[in-house]
Parts: C-alpha cells; structure tokens; sequence
C-alpha cells in the first residue's frame, strides 16, 4: 500500500534500484494489501482502495529540459522489482522503465496485475543486456503516448532461457499504432493469452492465443480499465489463480 507520487530524478523519476556495493540482489516489491492472501505485518492495515493506496503516479524522469531515462523505474547491477495489483499512471520521461546492465548481472522487472496507463514516454520498457528479463501477467497497458516505434525494446527477446527476454500473458496491450514488440519477434510460448492492439513482433506460433478486438473498458477516457460484459477479455483464457485489482479472485478471465 504504497504510493510515490510527484517527484522528479534525472534517471528514475519513482524508484532507483541499484545493488552496487551488496553481495545479494536490491528487491523492491509494491503490494497491494486488499488482494488476499498477502502475508503482511499485523501492523500493516488494509486498503480498501486500490487505485488510490498501491500507486505509483506522475514521477517525472528529467534532467532540466532534458527527458532521463526511467520515468518510473530505473534498475541496475542484480536489482529486481516487482509489482502486484500496482497503478503506475501519468510519468513523463524517455523511458517508462529502465534495466541498465552491468558485467553481465541479471535484473528482472515483474508485474502481475498492474495497471499501466496514461504516462507519457519514449516507450514502455527498454532492457539492452543478455541476463534482463521483463515479465507481464495480469496486466492492462492502455492510453500511453509513446513516441518511440516500438513499446518493448528487450535485447535477446529470442534466446532461450527462464531468466531472460520478455513474456506476456493473460494481459490487455491496447496501444492502437504502437507496436508492441520488434518485427524480429520473440520466442515461442512467451507472448499467449492477451488481447493486443497488433500482432507485430509476436512469434508466429503464438499468433493463434491472442486477439486483436477491442477490449471495451468501461470508461478509458477517464481512467477506468475495467470491462465491460461483451469483451472478449472476459472468460477466453485458461483459468488461472491469482485476484484482480478490485479483491476479486481471478478464476477464468484473461
């Protein structure tokens, strides 16, 4: 139930993640509380609210009038972040999140159930070394102004391998003329089970477990992803476990 709000970095506008002088990795993990089960402190109470108390909102990644790089999120040397049921909405920068890699470390940025819209940046993810990994599941993507040709930049997208390049499933990408991905495409069984706006740099063996229709949220526009009863994000997928960003649990929609 945390929420970081209106601050401004020349790179990692929210959140600077960097285990440079530690043996093990940095983990910063964003939860929120009215999801259960979650094993919190007593201490810690409840969120009745999740868009308003699990957020991370319009953090700006600049240095003077020059965009910097992650707007939300900035990783480096063996830093890994996760989110679950997080809002992050309305950052300015050059990248909305940024794994810069060192000698090789690995860095990974999760999000399961999250919410990204509305932020203005270059493109969603960039992460240029061969051990970065940026996992989506449960996701809605939606109402970003990218400017870049493509929203995920990941290098090794196609390797094989647990611990690297880029998935996505059971998850809404709905960025109508931004490409998700690179023309190069990925690897197999690493992008199935989402409704996208272009199948554009999606392996062919995956083209079949997505589809390209309109989610119809339920009011976009002014900032509510939910959907409505005809989408197709509704009961089209595998069951999977898990709850929504409202508390509900997750059994069969996408």
């Amino acid at each position: 139930n945390t929420v970081i709000a209106a601050n401004s970095a020349p790179i990692g506008g929210a959140v600077h993640a960097d285990s440079r002088g530690f043996v093990g990795p940095t983990v910063v993990v964003f939860v929120a509380s009215s999801r259960p089960p979650v094993d919190l402190p007593d201490a810690v109470a409840g969120c009745d609210e999740v868009f308003d108390c699990n957020r991370i909102s319009g953090n700006v990644a600049a240095n003077g009038a020059i965009p910097g790089a992650g707007a939300a999120f900035y990783l480096r040397r063996r830093a890994e972040v996760y989110l679950e049921g997080t809002r992050v909405t309305q950052h300015e920068g050059n990248s909305l999140i940024l794994e810069q890699e060192e000698a090789g470390e690995f860095i990974r940025f999760k999000a399961d159930g999250a919410l990204i819209d509305r932020n203005s940046v270059s493109l969603l993810a960039q992460a240029g070394g061969a051990n970065q990994r940026v996992e989506l599941s449960n996701c809605t993507i939606a109402r970003n102004a990218l400017t870049a040709p493509v929203a995920f930049v990941v290098e090794n997208q196609s390797a094989p391998g647990a611990d690297r390049g880029f998935s996505m499933g059971h998850s809404i990408y709905w960025q109508p003329g931004s490409p998700m991905l690179p023309a190069s495409g990925i690897q197999i069984e690493r992008v199935r089970y989402n409704i996208v706006s272009s199948l554009a740099g999606v392996s062919s063996g995956d083209t079949l477990f997505n589809r390209t229709s309109n989610p119809l949220f339920i009011d976009g526009d002014n900032g509510d992803f939910r959907l409505q009863a005809a989408s197709l994000g509704i009961d089209t997928a595998p069951s999977r476990d898990g709850f929504t960003r409202d508390g509900l649990p997750r059994e069969v929609d996408i």
